[in-house]
């Protein structure tokens, strides 16, 4: 199994400068929430699976915290098309700085995703779910996706001047 990273590279109705602040592993964290915030939407343009990957699990990672007690935002991710549930924090927060997941297992929020979905998701932070007067800071946002390959490319190549080839699995291509 393969893997495509990406850090947030862009995005929308931005009011607490994440585009910026969760572009890298640098520990420059995000301003400050506010009650009137909206849905954040992040970008990743630096996802990669090949055109025929099979798309196995998708997560998010954040590393960053809160207010300890408190219940960590949730976020949907985009195909292109629709947008999956709300999926909760696997972590709680601790009030200290930790790595933070949404997605676990084989976890593919709901939907079948070509690579080409995969690579051009976008995440969508609820605003809503961090509780009133309490505030997030997160250093990176991430995202990962695993896939398999449905070829695999050695470049390794065969002759024969005569003979028989028994194929027990795969592909022959003239």
């Amino acid at each position: 199994m393969a893997t495509s990273t990406s850090y947030v590279t862009g995005a929308v109705n931005d009011e607490i400068n994440a585009a910026i602040a969760w572009a890298a592993d640098d520990k420059v964290y995000n301003e400050s929430v506010t009650d009137s915030s909206e849905n954040i939407i992040l970008a990743f343009d630096s996802l990669d699976a090949p055109h025929d990957a099979i798309i196995t699990d998708i997560r998010l990672y954040a590393y960053g915290y809160g207010s300890a007690g408190v219940n960590m935002p949730q976020f949907a991710i985009m195909n292109g098309e629709e947008t999956t549930s709300w999926k909760s924090c696997n972590e709680t927060n601790t009030g200290s700085p930790t790595l933070l997941t949404w997605g676990e297992g084989e976890d593919l929020w709901g939907f079948d995703w070509t690579a080409s979905q995969a690579n051009s998701l976008k995440a969508v932070l609820k605003m809503d779910s961090i509780a009133a007067g309490e505030d997030i800071y997160y250093d990176y946002v991430q995202a990962v996706i695993s896939y398999d390959s449905e070829i695999t490319d050695t470049g390794l190549s065969t002759s024969l001047d005569r003979g028989l080839i028994q194929l027990t699995s795969g592909k022959i291509s003239l």
